[in-house]
């Protein structure tokens, strides 16, 4: 009888130091890209792991934002997605290695559910870009839009060094 006792309390013990740990863990869920550092000129593709839902809502589509020195950008298809690429003017024409002249460039790369995507369950985004010759020493970012069922969420937040990592970064 006295195993048993101990037993059930190493186990209540257990499932409780779990939670505890679950919950923060769980509350400082972002969208991750992988790999978070590449060199400059190289070419890469990126994945964007999107880990749940808006506060338990499903998600329905996902905008990925392209940085201004990034000009193309080739998703890939991701089964239960459509996927759609919107352009923006450039401010100043560039000509590629074969001397034709690139008006436009990638702004963002939208993803669509199909069914939308229960919230606990997660699913990666494939982007292949260059990185720009320039960019070496900085940091690009790529801001997201997550829209839900119920509300969205922008994780655009500035992480600064030596500082807490900011809610949705």
């Amino acid at each position: 009888m006295t195993f048993k006792t101990t037993a059930l309390a190493a186990s209540a013990l257990l499932a409780g130091g779990i939670l505890a740990l679950a919950a923060p863990l769980s509350a400082s869920a972002h969208i991750d890209i992988d790999p978070s550092s590449a060199a400059a000129g190289s070419y890469s593709v990126l994945s964007f792991a999107l880990p749940h839902g808006c506060a338990g809502s499903p998600t329905t589509s996902i905008s990925i934002a392209i940085p201004e020195s990034v000009v193309s950008v080739t998703p890939t298809v991701n089964p239960n997605w459509s996927v759609e690429k919107t352009s923006t003017p450039l401010a100043t024409p560039l000509t590629d290695e074969d001397g034709t002249s690139i008006t436009d460039r990638i702004g963002a790369v939208v993803y669509t559910a199909i069914t939308p995507m229960a919230d606990g369950l997660r699913t990666t985004f494939d982007l292949s870009l260059q990185i720009p010759t320039d960019a070496a020493g900085t940091t690009l970012e790529f801001p997201v839009v997550q829209t839900c069922v119920t509300g969205s969420t922008n994780w655009d937040a500035h992480t600064v060094d030596g500082e807490a990592e900011p809610e949705h970064p």
